[in-house]
């Protein structure tokens, strides 16, 4: 939403099926279009004109304020419109009084519940579990998000080795609806790619392999230059 501005970002944890987990919640404001006079009511046109005055002034400002908590790409909103605050630390106690960070959250549960409802489908309930286990030995799990995208890994135990497959969720209500939700990462079944790799990896497009071989932190690389060169190409 345009002329949004930020008050404040935090987390909150909150739980599903008794594994807890972790929100991004930020607040904003904007200005309300609502005229003031619409929202208050007093006794005497004089009384409305000194208050309304105030709002002239800039003493008060006419404000709408928004909370969002998100997960996984997921997201639980909470909306407060013909808030008339003094300032930025007004908006913040509104936002405290009335609870707008748990209604966010509880929003985000009601979204999420849905999508675990579908989880031979979306694969969500994998990613909870990844998120939940990568959080806890990043190194022994990995779960990375990026841009909305999870990775997490599924293992092949077999009797002289560990193949990993490289799975990347992809949760929001689009993807699920068009049955994409969940998709491979062409990476070596023996290795597993950093953070920084699977960033690499998402804003190029997710690629497939372009060799005879999967793909790795060379070949992505490659992907990049070439991507670079084409678009400074085309500016010349």
């Amino acid at each position: 939403m345009k002329n949004r501005i930020e008050l404040d970002k935090d987390t909150k944890k909150f739980k599903i099926a008794g594994s807890e987990f972790e929100a991004t919640v930020r607040a904003y404001w904007q200005w309300d279009d609502c005229p003031v006079e619409d929202t208050v009511d007093f006794e005497t046109e004089k009384e409305l004109e000194e208050y309304v005055g105030r709002f002239r002034r800039g003493d008060l400002l006419n404000a709408v304020l928004f909370v969002e908590a998100t997960f996984l790409g997921q997201t639980g909103t909470d909306v407060l419109g013909a808030c008339h605050v003094k300032d930025e630390d007004d908006m913040l106690e509104i936002i405290k009084e009335h609870g707008m960070v748990d209604n966010a959250v509880t929003e985000l549960i009601d979204v999420l519940d849905g999508l675990v409802n579908g989880v031979e489908t979306t694969g969500l309930c994998e990613a909870f579990k990844a998120y939940k286990r990568g959080a806890k030995d990043a190194k022994a799990y990995p779960g990375y998000e990026y841009k909305g995208y999870f990775y997490h890994q599924e293992k092949d135990y077999e009797d002289d080795n560990i193949k990993i497959f490289h799975v990347v969720v992809d949760p929001s209500l689009q993807a699920r609806a068009e049955g994409r939700s969940e998709t491979t990462m062409d990476w070596s079944p023996y290795s597993t790619p950093t953070l920084e790799e699977f960033r690499l990896w998402v804003d190029l497009g997710m690629p497939g392999r372009t060799g005879a071989g999967p793909l790795d932190r060379e070949g992505l690389e490659a992907l990049a230059a070439q991507k670079d060169a084409s678009r400074n190409k085309s500016t010349d």
